[in-house]
């Protein structure tokens, strides 16, 4: 077989057909992946829309193709071409579950769903199994608290205001 290449040795800007015949590596999750030559055709076909239709640049194709070749390593039974929604589901728990934040499972979930959507859409698939799936929830910051010195300077700076524009 192929031998595994390094994340970190990875030329991405080497255009979608050799991307394609990079893709044998050992993704984020760890598990060795299994050569997937349908998955891996449809993925460099969704690429290659991302760069033709949507002028997507190299480092939004490197990051699409890395959040869905660890997505394949997770479904080497069946693959991303015959993937279901059990499978993208049980993917986004395995993330939780090594402890990625929120909004990089949301980040990887979007790259899965516009995946699908594209595969439907080109009639590839006949279902969009992402469709159906939320994605996490993320926290929401909390509002920032003026200091005391902060609503004292406002009030001084209202009340100079009004002395100084009597007619405002």
């Amino acid at each position: 077989g192929a031998a595994a290449i390094p994340r970190n040795h990875r030329d991405d800007s080497a255009g979608p057909v050799l991307a394609a015949a990079l893709t044998l590596m050992t993704p984020a999750s760890g598990k060795a992946k299994v050569p997937d030559r349908q998955g891996d055709r449809l993925v460099s076909l969704f690429l290659d829309m991302l760069a033709a239709e949507r002028g997507a640049r190299p480092n939004t194709l490197a990051a699409y193709r890395a959040d869905l070749e660890d997505f394949a390593a997770f479904t080497p039974a069946t693959g991303i071409a015959q993937a279901g929604s059990d499978d993208i589901r049980s993917y986004l728990g395995d993330l939780s579950r090594r402890g990625l934040q929120a909004s990089s499972v949301a980040r990887k979930l979007s790259s899965i769903r516009q995946l699908y959507r594209f595969l439907y859409a080109e009639r590839y698939r006949g279902d969009d199994p992402a469709a159906i799936l939320e994605g996490p929830r993320r926290g929401r910051p909390l509002p920032k608290v003026l200091s005391i010195a902060d609503v004292d300077r406002l009030i001084v700076a209202g009340r100079l205001l009004l002395r100084n524009n009597p007619d405002f």
